[in-house]
């Protein structure tokens, strides 16, 4: 199976080498698991995101490339990272949105939710949001789960730190609503 990350919406420039240098939010965390995880099963996995031009196109069994690079006459599985506003581009085969915020207010318009085949929500309570809002999502949205540096946890797990648990910690990238929070 052939499937292509779109992720074209971003604060900044990243790639999957923003894992261990200057950081990625969630969102641009889930993008790198999921293709590498599925490149892993065999599948044929493409991400085009806002890359810095020295990135390697290569990287776990995927390959990265600028996002106004995408092809969209090619037949895929498209994953279009929180912005299903795109859907209106007409991509071949099937469009799934995945979510990552609540909502993309002005993004839903009837023509790009007439293309989508699968908005993807992480919780219960965020399809059911979706679907009210959107109608013409009803019966595409499914319930799916944020990505995970899972090996990175363990790793951590296994050098025995020490709980501290009157602390939190922000799991996004700093300048995305901490400062707000502090």
């Amino acid at each position: 199976m052939r499937v292509h990350f779109f992720a074209p919406e971003g604060f900044e420039q990243w790639d999957w080498r923003n894992y261990d240098s200057l950081g990625i939010g969630g969102s641009e965390t889930a993008v790198c698991e999921l293709a590498w995880r599925l490149a892993a099963r065999g599948h044929e996995v493409e991400v085009y995101a806002p890359i810095a031009d020295d990135c390697p196109r290569e990287w776990r069994g995927t390959r990265w490339f600028p996002v106004f690079d995408a092809d969209t006459h090619r037949e895929a599985i498209w994953v279009l990272s929180r912005a299903p506003l795109y859907a209106e581009w007409r991509f071949r085969g099937e469009v799934w949105v995945q979510c990552q915020d609540e909502d993309y207010p002005g993004q839903w318009t009837d023509f790009a939710c007439r293309h989508i085949t699968r908005a993807m929500a992480l919780c219960h309570a965020q399809a059911r949001a979706l679907e009210g809002a959107h109608p013409a999502l009803r019966g595409k949205v499914c319930v799916s789960s944020n990505a995970a540096r899972v090996e990175l946890m363990e790793q951590v797990e296994a050098e025995g730190v020490e709980r501290k648990p009157n602390r939190c910690v922000w799991t996004s990238s700093p300048d995305r609503g901490l400062v707000d929070y502090l």
